[in-house]
């Protein structure tokens, strides 16, 4: 009888403390999650890398890389995120997930590029998961000047008309220096409830628009820039043309 006196106390302890552990369990339901996405489209068509599109030329065009940072996302002088980069050949499109609620953030700002203070810093010195760090930084880092890579698109394109695929002709945008930098501006941020715990929205870009909006860029002719002297006129068409190129999905 005593036996069974002390197994059941010892079973009831058991359960107890099983019990107390679980609702001390470190998940946090109060804990806010705010997730932006990005999708990269040409016009109303998903852009893939080494897929064809065709430009309001009539030319044909592949993308072979798309890549750029996004530094100091905000909301007035509330910080989502200092810093965002996106490489299109990564197959995870979440641009940032981060705490927050949506209701601090309703609109946002932000850089296109680095600020400056870390475009001029060592680029070493970043702690080693950035991608400001320089071993993940790699080609979007030029040297201590003028610093980071902003944005960097290259493509291919057939500008013939031949019925020939004869993609010969190479576009090659990689802009950077303190001048250059875009400001990205949104209002009403369309937040969706994913749970109760995480929010999230949807950022595009469109390639389509790049080349268009708000200055047309010739494809034939306006074909480098490296943001080298006497590119200064390319450099800040295609700054601006990109910063037209975002929008948050409705």
């Amino acid at each position: 009888m005593l036996n069974s006196k002390f197994f059941i106390s010892i079973l009831v302890f058991v359960l107890l403390f099983s019990c107390e552990k679980e609702n001390t369990d470190p998940i946090d339901s109060h804990i806010k999650l705010l997730e932006i996405n990005l999708e990269t489209y040409f016009g109303d068509q998903k852009l893939h890398l080494d897929s064809v599109y065709t430009t309001s030329e009539n030319y044909k065009i592949q993308f072979s890389d798309i890549k750029f940072y996004i530094t100091n996302i905000q909301n007035g002088t509330k910080s989502l995120s200092s810093l965002a980069f996106f490489d299109i050949t990564n197959s995870n499109n979440t641009l940032i997930k981060v705490s927050g609620i949506s209701s601090d953030f309703a609109n946002l700002t932000a850089l296109l590029g680095v600020d400056s203070s870390r475009n001029h810093a060592d680029p070493s010195a970043f702690d080693n998961a950035s991608p400001l760090n320089i071993m993940n930084a790699g080609e979007m880092h030029w040297g201590w000047n003028p610093g980071y890579i902003f944005m960097k698109i290259d493509a291919k394109l057939d500008t013939l008309n031949d019925g020939i695929s004869n993609f010969n002709h190479f576009i090659s945008y990689h802009v950077g220096k303190d001048e250059n930098i875009g400001l990205l501006n949104f209002t009403s941020i369309p937040w969706k409830v994913i749970n109760n715990n995480l929010s999230s929205a949807t950022l595009r870009v469109d390639m389509n628009s790049f080349l268009r909006f708000p200055q047309a860029i010739n494809l034939k002719t306006e074909t480098i820039t490296h943001s080298a002297n006497g590119q200064e006129a390319l450099s800040t068409k295609a700054m601006q043309n990109f910063v037209n190129s975002f929008s948050f999905v409705p």
